[in-house]
């Protein structure tokens, strides 16, 4: 809702939920784009031009068949490492679409923002780690057992048969 925001990168490891959280962020938008440049390498020719961003965004309503409003639509770019141009590309929606919503994700990131920089202030970061144990039985609808967890100092056998089956 933030009107000065900027495109967010979600940095992480390997499945930490990146992705999931995003498709279930997006529930909150009319329109929703994703562009999967692991599963579509197509989807990368897109950026492949000197375009601005307005007619990138043209190119990828045209692609997949989704008209894009910017102030309404959220436009996710996931495993943006394998496409070097879309990330440079952020930037430029931060200047010419301000009130495009965009996230873009990968989990080999580290090695392409290492090689290629970001600049400051046009990108916004966000990490994701992944869940302790605790907070995984928590999320699962089982404190209880983590409450059992921290405060029994000997842990029935059945007991410890349910947790090592959530681990």
């Amino acid at each position: 809702n933030d009107p000065l925001r900027m495109p967010l990168i979600l940095r992480g490891a390997r499945q930490v939920g990146k992705s999931w959280l995003v498709n279930t962020f997006s529930k909150q938008f009319e329109t929703y784009i994703e562009l999967n440049f692991d599963l579509d390498e197509q989807a990368c020719d897109l950026f492949s031009s000197r375009l601005d961003p307005v007619q990138i965004l043209e190119k990828i309503s045209l692609y997949t068949g989704i008209k894009i409003e910017q102030s309404s639509s959220l436009l996710f770019l996931d495993e943006i490492q394998e496409c070097p141009s879309a990330l440079k590309m952020l930037r430029y929606f931060k200047e010419k679409c301000p009130k495009l919503h965009v996230i873009a994700a990968g989990s080999l990131l580290e090695f392409l923002l290492e090689k290629i920089g970001m600049p400051v202030g046009r990108v916004q970061f966000l990490y994701c780690y992944p869940l302790s144990f605790g907070e995984f039985l928590s999320a699962s609808g089982r404190a209880d057992l983590r409450e059992h967890i921290k405060t029994s100092a000997i842990i029935d056998r059945t007991i410890h048969n349910r947790i090592l089956e959530y681990l």
